[in-house]
């Protein structure tokens, strides 16, 4: 029903912020990915250190493109060096909370309750990290800049449907209700209040004031994963016979 489907997209998030608020220092991940916060040139942001991993990644991957048109490859790579480029010119101005990061947080990842709008479990952790939450929040409004399955992507998103009516939240909704239950899973936790190099509340404004930066950063890097599936189906490696309309996205995301 619409009111279920409500609840359901809340509980999602109200799942995310509860992992942005794990007390990860109590459970071992200490050394769970990289630290920082920003505050200088020797201490990047999680999405500074991002940009280049992908660059250099990036760069590996047009060198191991066989069977494509050399000019179409390092047109491919150079558009992706601008737009990481500007994506650079404010990466080290971002808000970049601190905490246990997803790293690939989306409807296609949570298993539902068969007959309870609730979330009863979180699937593919490798992309986890400890690093800037906003980027899982932006990772799950993707869904709203991408078209149907009909339109021949090969993925389904909501950017082309009307959900007056249907109980999806809109996207501003989406980053209210996370705000709301990532400073509920916050109060009366001593462990998160008191300790200085935990990520303070998150905060509707900055969120919504950022949100182009972060849900920019999560194109950007799909157009490397992209770019990757194009490679391996350029070398005859691709683990799915959709990599080539996959492959044929890098345009469009771009």
């Amino acid at each position: 029903s619409k009111e279920e489907r409500t609840e359901a997209f809340k509980d999602a998030l109200r799942v995310m912020a509860n992992i942005h608020n794990v007390p990860w220092w109590l459970i071992g991940l200490e050394k769970h990915g990289g630290r920082a916060s920003g505050k200088d040139k020797t201490n990047p942001t999680y999405i500074e250190r991002q940009l280049q991993r992908l660059l250099q990644i990036t760069s590996n991957q047009s060198e191991l493109m066989k069977g494509s048109d050399k000019h179409d490859v390092k047109k491919v790579e150079k558009s992706i060096r601008q737009i990481a480029q500007v994506l650079s010119q404010h990466a080290s101005q971002c808000p970049n909370p601190f905490g246990l990061l997803h790293g690939d947080f989306k409807i296609d990842n949570l298993i539902f309750h068969p007959t309870e709008p609730r979330v009863i479990a979180v699937l593919d952790w490798e992309l986890s990290t400890m690093g800037d939450g906003y980027c899982d929040l932006a990772n799950f409004c993707m869904m709203y800049f991408m078209p149907s399955i009909e339109k021949g992507w090969g993925v389904a998103g909501l950017g082309d449907m009307k959900l007056e009516g249907t109980g999806i939240l809109t996207r501003p909704e989406v980053v209210s209700s996370y705000c709301q239950y990532h400073d509920k899973a916050r109060q009366g936790n001593e462990h998160l209040t008191t300790r200085t190099n935990v990520s303070r509340a998150a905060d509707y404004n900055e969120a919504m004031a950022w949100a182009g930066f972060y849900l920019s950063f999560l194109f950007f890097k799909n157009c490397v994963i992209v770019q990757g599936v194009a490679q391996r189906a350029s070398i005859g490696v691709a683990s799915s016979t959709a990599a080539s309309k996959v492959a044929s996205l890098l345009p469009e995301t771009m």
